[in-house]
Protein backbone atom coordinates (compact mmCIF):
# COMPACT_ATOMS: atom_id res chain seq x y z
CA UNK A 1 0.00 0.00 0.00
CA UNK A 2 0.76 3.83 -0.81
CA UNK A 3 0.99 5.64 2.20
CA UNK A 4 0.97 9.24 3.23
CA UNK A 5 1.57 9.27 7.32
CA UNK A 6 0.56 12.06 9.79
CA UNK A 7 2.71 11.77 12.43
CA UNK A 8 3.68 13.89 15.80
CA UNK A 9 6.43 13.35 18.67
CA UNK A 10 7.16 10.39 19.86
CA UNK A 11 4.37 7.97 18.89
CA UNK A 12 4.75 8.82 15.25
CA UNK A 13 8.31 8.02 15.14
CA UNK A 14 7.98 4.48 16.79
CA UNK A 15 4.99 3.95 14.13
CA UNK A 16 6.53 5.59 11.28
CA UNK A 17 9.36 3.16 11.97
CA UNK A 18 7.22 0.10 12.37
CA UNK A 19 5.10 0.67 9.12
CA UNK A 20 8.44 1.34 7.33
CA UNK A 21 9.71 -1.75 8.95
CA UNK A 22 6.86 -4.03 7.57
CA UNK A 23 7.37 -3.11 4.12
CA UNK A 24 4.71 -0.58 3.46
CA UNK A 25 5.75 2.45 0.65
CA UNK A 26 5.16 5.30 2.76
CA UNK A 27 5.01 8.25 0.11
CA UNK A 28 5.17 11.12 2.04
CA UNK A 29 5.61 12.40 5.87
CA UNK A 30 3.31 15.29 7.30
CA UNK A 31 4.63 17.14 10.40
CA UNK A 32 3.53 20.08 12.30
CA UNK A 33 4.18 23.20 10.76
CA UNK A 34 6.25 24.16 13.90
CA UNK A 35 8.63 20.52 13.51
CA UNK A 36 9.96 20.79 10.33
CA UNK A 37 13.36 21.10 10.63
CA UNK A 38 13.35 19.43 13.81
CA UNK A 39 15.33 16.85 15.65
CA UNK A 40 16.53 14.21 17.95
CA UNK A 41 14.23 10.83 18.98
CA UNK A 42 10.80 12.81 18.79
CA UNK A 43 10.93 14.11 16.34
CA UNK A 44 9.04 12.96 13.06
CA UNK A 45 10.47 15.15 10.67
CA UNK A 46 14.25 13.98 11.58
CA UNK A 47 12.55 10.53 11.58
CA UNK A 48 11.28 10.84 7.90
CA UNK A 49 14.43 12.64 6.66
CA UNK A 50 16.55 9.25 7.93
CA UNK A 51 14.20 7.14 5.88
CA UNK A 52 14.54 9.05 2.88
CA UNK A 53 10.65 10.19 2.53
CA UNK A 54 9.52 13.35 1.25
CA UNK A 55 8.28 15.80 4.12
CA UNK A 56 5.89 18.31 4.28
CA UNK A 57 4.63 21.07 6.68
CA UNK A 58 1.47 22.88 5.60
CA UNK A 59 0.44 25.56 7.58
CA UNK A 60 -3.01 24.53 7.28
CA UNK A 61 -4.09 20.58 6.54
CA UNK A 62 -6.87 21.09 4.42
CA UNK A 63 -5.69 24.35 2.50
CA UNK A 64 -6.16 23.75 -1.54
CA UNK A 65 -2.82 23.60 -2.57
CA UNK A 66 -1.91 21.22 -0.04
CA UNK A 67 -4.80 18.81 -0.61
CA UNK A 68 -3.82 19.19 -4.44
CA UNK A 69 0.03 17.61 -2.99
CA UNK A 70 -1.34 14.65 -1.62
CA UNK A 71 -3.98 14.14 -4.49
CA UNK A 72 -1.05 14.25 -6.61
CA UNK A 73 0.39 11.57 -4.34
CA UNK A 74 -2.60 8.98 -4.93
CA UNK A 75 -2.14 7.00 -1.22
CA UNK A 76 -4.10 4.08 -0.81
CA UNK A 77 -4.22 5.12 2.90
CA UNK A 78 -3.18 7.52 5.20
CA UNK A 79 -2.69 7.13 8.95
CA UNK A 80 -2.68 9.91 11.77
CA UNK A 81 -0.38 9.05 14.31
CA UNK A 82 -0.55 11.90 16.91
CA UNK A 83 -1.24 14.70 14.33
CA UNK A 84 -3.57 17.23 15.97
CA UNK A 85 -5.20 19.27 12.99
CA UNK A 86 -8.21 18.25 11.51
CA UNK A 87 -8.73 16.53 8.52
CA UNK A 88 -11.61 17.65 6.10
CA UNK A 89 -13.94 15.90 3.81
CA UNK A 90 -12.21 16.75 0.60
CA UNK A 91 -8.41 15.64 1.86
CA UNK A 92 -9.99 12.13 3.94
CA UNK A 93 -12.05 11.33 0.54
CA UNK A 94 -8.98 10.73 -1.07
CA UNK A 95 -7.10 7.53 -0.05
CA UNK A 96 -9.17 4.93 -2.08
CA UNK A 97 -8.85 2.87 1.57
CA UNK A 98 -10.03 5.76 3.98
CA UNK A 99 -7.66 7.28 6.46
CA UNK A 100 -6.95 5.40 9.87
CA UNK A 101 -6.46 7.64 13.14
CA UNK A 102 -4.37 6.38 16.65
CA UNK A 103 -6.16 7.41 19.78
CA UNK A 104 -4.67 7.29 23.03
CA UNK A 105 -7.76 6.74 25.11
CA UNK A 106 -10.78 4.25 25.43
CA UNK A 107 -13.76 4.54 22.94
CA UNK A 108 -16.39 6.09 22.68
CA UNK A 109 -15.74 7.18 26.93
CA UNK A 110 -12.29 9.61 25.62
CA UNK A 111 -13.55 10.71 22.71
CA UNK A 112 -11.21 14.16 22.20
CA UNK A 113 -8.11 15.42 23.41
CA UNK A 114 -5.71 14.23 26.04
CA UNK A 115 -7.35 11.32 26.72
CA UNK A 116 -4.95 9.87 28.70
CA UNK A 117 -4.50 12.84 31.30
CA UNK A 118 -7.85 12.73 31.65
CA UNK A 119 -8.41 9.00 32.13
CA UNK A 120 -6.21 9.13 35.05
CA UNK A 121 -7.58 12.39 36.22
CA UNK A 122 -10.79 10.58 36.52
CA UNK A 123 -8.98 7.70 38.48
CA UNK A 124 -9.88 5.07 35.29
CA UNK A 125 -7.76 1.90 36.14
CA UNK A 126 -7.99 0.69 32.75
CA UNK A 127 -7.27 2.94 29.67
CA UNK A 128 -7.43 1.85 26.15
CA UNK A 129 -5.18 2.51 22.94
CA UNK A 130 -7.72 2.56 20.41
CA UNK A 131 -7.16 2.27 16.23
CA UNK A 132 -10.32 3.96 14.01
CA UNK A 133 -11.03 4.90 10.44
CA UNK A 134 -11.13 9.27 10.54
CA UNK A 135 -14.30 10.61 9.59
CA UNK A 136 -15.30 14.49 9.81
CA UNK A 137 -16.24 13.96 13.33
CA UNK A 138 -13.88 14.03 16.46
CA UNK A 139 -12.66 10.15 17.16
CA UNK A 140 -16.61 9.17 16.03
CA UNK A 141 -15.19 6.96 12.98
CA UNK A 142 -15.63 2.96 12.88
CA UNK A 143 -13.16 1.00 15.47
CA UNK A 144 -10.89 -1.18 13.82
CA UNK A 145 -8.63 -2.08 16.75
CA UNK A 146 -8.31 -2.05 20.75
CA UNK A 147 -6.23 -2.99 23.22
CA UNK A 148 -6.66 -2.36 26.98
CA UNK A 149 -4.35 -1.69 29.24
CA UNK A 150 -4.10 -1.20 33.55
CA UNK A 151 -3.58 2.01 35.20
CA UNK A 152 -1.92 1.67 38.44
CA UNK A 153 -3.49 3.85 41.47
CA UNK A 154 -0.04 5.66 41.69
CA UNK A 155 0.77 5.53 37.78
CA UNK A 156 1.66 8.70 35.88
CA UNK A 157 0.56 9.66 32.72
CA UNK A 158 4.67 9.56 31.50
CA UNK A 159 4.18 6.02 32.24
CA UNK A 160 0.57 5.30 30.96
CA UNK A 161 2.34 6.69 27.86
CA UNK A 162 5.41 4.25 27.77
CA UNK A 163 2.59 1.56 27.67
CA UNK A 164 0.85 2.95 25.03
CA UNK A 165 3.99 3.65 22.75
CA UNK A 166 4.32 -0.54 23.12
CA UNK A 167 0.98 -1.13 22.40
CA UNK A 168 0.57 1.01 19.32
CA UNK A 169 3.18 -0.03 16.37
CA UNK A 170 2.39 -4.06 16.77
CA UNK A 171 -1.87 -2.98 16.89
CA UNK A 172 -0.64 -0.62 13.80
CA UNK A 173 0.79 -3.40 11.74
CA UNK A 174 -1.58 -5.67 12.25
CA UNK A 175 -4.29 -3.52 11.47
CA UNK A 176 -2.61 -2.28 7.88
CA UNK A 177 -2.58 -6.35 7.20
CA UNK A 178 -6.04 -6.55 7.69
CA UNK A 179 -6.28 -3.60 5.14
CA UNK A 180 -4.23 -5.01 2.69
CA UNK A 181 -5.45 -8.22 2.55
CA UNK A 182 -9.44 -7.15 3.14
CA UNK A 183 -10.25 -8.50 6.30
CA UNK A 184 -10.20 -5.83 8.39
CA UNK A 185 -13.33 -5.47 10.35
CA UNK A 186 -14.57 -1.92 11.91
CA UNK A 187 -17.02 -1.72 14.81
CA UNK A 188 -19.12 1.30 14.32
CA UNK A 189 -19.66 3.59 17.44
CA UNK A 190 -22.70 5.17 19.43
CA UNK A 191 -22.47 8.69 18.87
CA UNK A 192 -25.37 9.36 21.32
CA UNK A 193 -23.06 7.39 23.81
CA UNK A 194 -19.78 7.95 25.43
CA UNK A 195 -18.18 11.56 26.37
CA UNK A 196 -16.22 14.09 24.17
CA UNK A 197 -13.32 15.69 26.11
CA UNK A 198 -11.43 18.76 25.31
CA UNK A 199 -8.02 19.41 24.78
CA UNK A 200 -6.25 20.77 27.85
CA UNK A 201 -4.15 23.39 28.62
CA UNK A 202 -1.43 24.48 31.17
CA UNK A 203 -3.74 26.46 33.53
CA UNK A 204 -6.32 23.89 33.94
CA UNK A 205 -3.27 22.27 36.04
CA UNK A 206 -3.80 24.39 39.01
CA UNK A 207 -4.72 22.69 42.54
CA UNK A 208 -7.86 23.94 44.36
CA UNK A 209 -7.04 22.47 47.69
CA UNK A 210 -10.42 23.93 49.37
CA UNK A 211 -12.53 22.10 46.71
CA UNK A 212 -10.54 19.00 45.79
CA UNK A 213 -10.29 16.39 47.80
CA UNK A 214 -7.21 14.19 48.47
CA UNK A 215 -7.47 11.33 45.37
CA UNK A 216 -8.53 13.99 43.23
CA UNK A 217 -5.39 16.33 43.76
CA UNK A 218 -3.70 12.99 43.65
CA UNK A 219 -4.81 12.05 40.12
CA UNK A 220 -4.20 15.02 38.67
CA UNK A 221 -0.59 15.48 40.00
CA UNK A 222 0.00 12.16 38.30
CA UNK A 223 -2.35 13.01 34.97
CA UNK A 224 0.61 16.20 34.48
CA UNK A 225 3.51 14.12 35.60
CA UNK A 226 5.02 12.89 32.33
CA UNK A 227 7.66 14.29 29.62
CA UNK A 228 6.29 17.76 28.20
CA UNK A 229 3.56 17.98 30.45
CA UNK A 230 3.06 21.22 32.42
CA UNK A 231 2.70 19.90 35.64
CA UNK A 232 0.14 20.50 38.37
CA UNK A 233 0.88 23.28 40.62
CA UNK A 234 -0.13 25.65 43.47
CA UNK A 235 1.30 28.57 45.21
CA UNK A 236 2.99 29.12 48.31
CA UNK A 237 3.56 32.74 49.78
CA UNK A 238 3.46 34.21 46.30
CA UNK A 239 5.51 31.29 44.65
CA UNK A 240 4.37 29.09 42.15
CA UNK A 241 5.17 25.43 42.95
CA UNK A 242 4.78 22.46 40.40
CA UNK A 243 3.74 19.22 42.69
CA UNK A 244 5.27 16.49 40.94
CA UNK A 245 4.77 13.37 43.26
CA UNK A 246 1.85 12.55 45.76
CA UNK A 247 0.78 9.63 47.67
CA UNK A 248 -2.36 9.13 49.85
CA UNK A 249 -2.13 8.18 53.24
CA UNK A 250 -3.81 5.15 55.16
CA UNK A 251 -4.58 7.73 58.16
CA UNK A 252 -6.60 10.25 58.04
CA UNK A 253 -5.16 13.76 59.01
CA UNK A 254 -8.11 16.62 58.50
CA UNK A 255 -8.00 20.62 59.04
CA UNK A 256 -7.89 23.72 57.05
CA UNK A 257 -8.19 23.32 53.65
CA UNK A 258 -4.80 24.41 51.89
CA UNK A 259 -2.41 24.14 55.38
CA UNK A 260 1.09 22.96 55.65
CA UNK A 261 0.00 20.42 58.74
CA UNK A 262 3.15 17.63 58.95
CA UNK A 263 6.43 17.78 58.37
CA UNK A 264 7.84 13.76 57.48
CA UNK A 265 11.24 12.83 56.28
CA UNK A 266 9.06 11.85 53.20
CA UNK A 267 7.35 14.85 52.69
CA UNK A 268 4.81 17.43 53.78
CA UNK A 269 1.26 16.54 54.78
CA UNK A 270 -1.05 19.39 53.01
CA UNK A 271 -4.84 19.13 54.12
CA UNK A 272 -7.19 18.75 50.97
CA UNK A 273 -10.73 19.79 51.05
CA UNK A 274 -11.71 15.80 52.75
CA UNK A 275 -8.17 15.10 54.39
CA UNK A 276 -4.71 15.47 54.29
CA UNK A 277 -2.18 14.57 51.42
CA UNK A 278 1.37 13.50 51.59
CA UNK A 279 3.54 15.36 48.98
CA UNK A 280 6.92 14.28 47.98
CA UNK A 281 8.35 15.96 45.11
CA UNK A 282 7.66 19.93 44.21
CA UNK A 283 9.56 21.37 40.80
CA UNK A 284 10.62 24.78 41.22
CA UNK A 285 11.07 28.23 38.82
CA UNK A 286 14.47 26.85 38.06
CA UNK A 287 12.97 23.91 36.74
CA UNK A 288 14.68 21.66 39.38
CA UNK A 289 12.92 18.71 41.09
CA UNK A 290 13.37 18.37 45.05
CA UNK A 291 12.08 16.86 47.82
CA UNK A 292 9.01 18.37 49.30
CA UNK A 293 10.75 18.42 52.67
CA UNK A 294 13.16 20.51 52.12
CA UNK A 295 11.80 23.62 50.14
CA UNK A 296 8.14 23.52 52.05
CA UNK A 297 9.01 22.99 55.46
CA UNK A 298 6.72 26.40 56.52
CA UNK A 299 4.35 24.48 58.72
CA UNK A 300 1.29 26.37 59.73
CA UNK A 301 1.36 28.20 56.51
CA UNK A 302 -1.29 27.70 53.87
CA UNK A 303 -1.34 26.96 49.98
CA UNK A 304 -3.43 29.62 47.82
CA UNK A 305 -5.41 29.53 44.75
CA UNK A 306 -4.29 33.35 44.46
CA UNK A 307 -0.49 34.77 43.38
CA UNK A 308 0.60 36.52 46.57
CA UNK A 309 -2.11 35.45 49.12
CA UNK A 310 -1.63 32.32 52.10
Amino acid sequence: MKIVYFGNNIRGVKCLSAVCEAGHQVAGVVVHRGAVGGSGPTSVYARAKELSIPTYGPEKVNAPDFIEQVRQIAPDLMILSGYTQILRKTLLSIPRLGTINLHGGRLPDYRGGSPINWQIINGETQGACSILYADEGIDTGDILATKTYAIGPDETAGEVTAKTLELFPPMLVDVLAQIASGTATATQQDRQAGCYYCQRRPQDGQIFWHRMTATQVHNLVRALNGPGLPGAFTYLAGKKYVICRTRLLNETICGPAGRIAIRTPDGVIVICRDRGILVQQVGLASGETVPAASCLAIRGHAFSSVVGHE
